[in-house]
């Protein structure tokens, strides 16, 4: 497949567009579909922004943002032929995705790549009922997609390997870091990893041992530091395996098992509290402030990324922080 190509993408949302912006910042022509002409609207603006930031972060000029938006077709009307590679963007509702899915596929042919970014959903479900199945392959980005280079690739119970093999080497060419997921289980890896940790946070400021604001604190300077630069297989055999077997001899049976959400979660839901979107969750959010919080830290996650990059490229594996 050739570097830069052609590609539509169906759902014009936080995912969507983000989605977009990748594709079209690494020079393939992208198609975003949405029947809302309002969400399309909002679409463009959201990109504008992110090319923007993008543009400030690696000191390109405003044209090469100008030329990347230049690249991206809005519609409200799927084409009747779709290009070689498709991505599913809707929201994550089993029945709107199948739907959307079935109109792909029936618009493409058997040599589609058929992807549905979905984080929750089983894509060996989502094949259900299509003309071919095997070319249907989760392809889960992390918001922001233009931010985050991860791409779960999740293999379904009918997805062909030429399919995942396909799906890793459009990813790559785009800039992302595709990861394979060999078996589509329930939240694939990355959010098993993340409510994991979400789960014991809870559990620790229910039982009073710290607070929340302190538990962050906590994470965001010590080992969440460590995880921008090593994952816990490294870390394990850095520190000794037979450290890492001792401290969990002492501590796996004193972590939480619950399989419910904590009071934590559903006290404030029921009451309407859901974090930053309605003003007030674990903290207190100023709606005006949000944007400015937000762009601040994409900014800082992608100095991160550019100083580890330029760490990675040095000769003979010399850090250029030395």
């Amino acid at each position: 497949m050739n570097e830069a190509g052609e590609v539509l993408i169906s759902g014009a949302g936080i995912m969507g567009h983000g989605i977009a912006v990748c594709f079209a910042r690494a020079g393939w022509r992208v198609i975003l579909s949405d029947p809302s002409a309002e969400a399309l609207g909002q679409a463009r603006q959201a990109m504008v922004q992110a090319f923007l930031l993008l543009a400030e972060s690696d000191g390109t000029a405003p044209e090469q943002a100008e030329n990347a938006l230049s690249r991206i077709s809005l519609v409200t009307q799927l084409p009747a032929a779709v290009p070689p590679v498709v991505v599913e963007a809707v929201p994550e509702q089993l029945t709107l995705k199948r739907q959307v899915l079935a109109d792909l596929a029936a618009r493409g042919t058997a040599e589609t790549l058929l992807c549905t970014n979905t984080s929750a959903l089983p894509i060996s479900s989502l094949a259900d009922g299509l003309p071919h199945a095997g070319r249907l392959v989760g392809t889960h980005f992390w918001n922001p997609p233009y931010v985050l280079p991860c791409v779960e690739v999740v293999r379904g119970d009918r997805t062909t390997e030429d399919t995942m093999d396909e799906a890793l080497v459009v990813l790559e060419s785009i800039g992302q870091q595709p990861v394979r997921i060999h078996q589509d289980v329930p939240g694939f890896v990355g959010n098993r990893l993340q409510h994991a940790l979400q789960r014991e946070a809870l559990a620790l400021v229910e039982q009073g041992v710290v607070s929340a604001e302190d538990l962050d604190r906590l994470v965001t300077n010590s080992f969440g530091l460590r995880l921008a630069v090593m994952g816990p297989f490294e870390r394990a055999d850095l520190g000794g395996l037979d450290t890492t077997c001792r401290v969990h001899e002492h501590l796996l049976p004193h972590l939480d098992r619950r399989t419910e959400p904590s009071r934590l979660l559903t006290e404030p839901v029921r009451r309407g509290e859901l974090g930053a979107k309605t003003g007030k969750g674990f903290g207190q959010w100023n709606a005006d402030e949000l944007p400015e919080r937000i762009r601040q830290r994409d900014l800082l996650l992608l100095r991160i990324l550019q100083l580890r990059r330029q760490t990675e490229e040095q000769p003979d594996g010399k850090n250029s922080l030395q």
